[in-house]
């Protein structure tokens, strides 16, 4: 029941696992990113997003202080795919 409200909600979300793979991508996520959840599932975040780089250092940094961040805290763009196929 949770995944299907997140799946409604109009906010992209993503879960990474502590290496940085793609664990779930919420709908909004996928149509932004105009790729299936299915297709990037255990991708790590380098092989999703052109920009990567800026974002790893950000979620490293997550990972070690436990808070969250938001699209704001990143100031290049990150939301341009990467050729994953």
């Amino acid at each position: 029941m949770t995944q299907d409200i997140i799946n409604h909600l109009n906010i992209c979300i993503l879960e990474l696992d502590d290496q940085l793979r793609l664990v779930f991508l919420n709908a909004a996520a996928e149509n932004l990113l105009e790729v299936s959840g299915n297709q990037v599932r255990d991708h790590h975040i380098g092989d999703v997003f052109q920009t990567a780089g800026e974002i790893e250092s950000i979620l490293f940094d997550t990972l070690i202080t436990g808070q969250s961040i938001t699209g704001r805290k990143v100031k290049s763009p990150c939301c341009w795919p990467a050729n994953l196929l």
